[in-house]
């Protein structure tokens, strides 16, 4: 939890030195059978158009990267399936999805299941592919 706060205040300071900060407001996507919060979420005419989640996969072995990750996958898949969703989603993931061992492969596989699923997935240190995302 502690991990995914300092990842969301790294995110918010990127946006805020490219002036797109007050893009963003923190908001719950979803209706009353299903919903979860999102930090970065654009609005349009009272619809959620965009959003941006910070996702920390720092977790001490991959099985726990695996079951944060899942839990993502699972709230998106849920979101995606009742047609709730903005259409441009993007997850920051910190990390490195190149890093050998079983760790590297469950960050692979979160980011792969993301994409499956229709979302944009980089890394949260490339900061212009995140001020790309939220210029456009």
């Amino acid at each position: 939890e502690y991990q995914e706060r300092a990842l969301e205040r790294s995110v918010r300071g990127v946006l805020r030195a490219a002036e797109l900060a007050d893009r963003f407001i923190e908001a719950r996507i979803g209706n009353d059978e299903y919903h979860t919060n999102f930090p970065f979420v654009q609005v349009q005419n009272d619809e959620p158009v965009k959003l941006i989640k910070p996702l920390s996969l720092q977790q001490s072995d991959s099985a726990r990267m695996l079951d944060h990750g899942g839990n993502w996958i699972m709230r998106v898949r849920n979101l995606r399936r009742r047609n709730l969703l903005p259409g441009r989603v993007l997850f920051a993931l910190d990390g490195n999805e190149d890093e050998p061992g079983l760790r590297g492969k469950a960050r692979r596989d979160i980011a792969g299941e993301l994409r499956e699923l229709g979302v944009m997935v980089a890394p949260v240190a490339q900061q212009q592919q995140l001020i790309s995302f939220a210029r456009d």
